[in-house]
């Protein structure tokens, strides 16, 4: 992939995980400002597509990445973020605040709030916490009948997929999409591991989106919780 269809493409999906909407060249030259005809971007566009980045999910002139396009992005572009200031301050303020289960379950709920993605805590095979479904019910994706029912049949499975996520997800912060989801592959998902100092144990905290989810912040914010939550 050539930087110039690097940087379309990367303008495409920021677009895509703002809007969920399909993007188009004339959105590209206008909003963006690329110094480049549209005539241009179409072709590049156009090649993104053939080489299966993008995708046209129906008569819209507008094209959306797909799932190739994803892990391209997140293994190629993307690139770390930092949190702000005041939610880093939410977050020690929690610490501070609380102690044990109840201290990692608040925590959670702030990473929540903040993403506005389904956020889930796993204490061991037998024991874990979620919150935030409403969040993942209000994504467009999951207007679909399908797709609803796929999330459903997850709910379902939940206690063996928690049982699973222990055996391979450690203290590196992982990004899980397409086949390589335990929960769908109509969603994406960041976990990452961690131990505290009241606990000799391992246990999981991450977030549950669609595809487009924001991994930058989402990364960020899984990250910090875990440096909070360890100290």
């Amino acid at each position: 992939m050539t930087k110039r269809q690097e940087k379309i493409l990367k303008l495409i999906i920021k677009s895509y995980i703002n809007t969920a909407e399909p993007v188009g060249s004339s959105f590209l030259k206008k909003k963006c400002k690329l110094d480049i005809s549209s005539a241009t971007i179409r072709n590049e566009m156009a090649d993104l597509a053939d080489e299966g980045f993008l995708s046209k999910p129906h008569v819209s002139a507008g094209r959306v990445p797909t799932l190739k396009a994803f892990k391209y992005y997140i293994n190629n572009l993307l690139q770390p973020k930092d949190l702000k200031k005041s939610e880093k301050k939410r977050f020690k303020k929690l610490a501070k605040n609380h102690k044990g289960e109840v201290q990692v379950k608040e925590i959670l709920k702030q990473v929540v709030e903040i993403s506005q993605e389904l956020g889930i805590l796993v204490f061991n095979k037998h024991s874990f916490f979620y919150t935030g479904f409403s969040y993942l019910f209000d994504q467009p994706e999951f207007e679909q009948h399908k797709s609803v029912a796929t999330i459903s049949q997850v709910v379902d499975s939940m206690d063996n997929i928690m049982g699973e996520l222990s055996n391979y997800i450690d203290s590196e912060t992982k990004i899980l999409l397409g086949k390589d989801n335990p929960f769908s592959e109509f969603c994406g998902a960041v976990f990452t591991s961690f131990k505290t100092s009241d606990s000799p144990h391992k246990k999981i905290i991450g977030l549950i989106g669609p595809t487009r989810m924001n991994y930058g912040k989402n990364l960020a914010l899984l990250n910090y919780s875990k440096k909070v939550l360890t100290k």
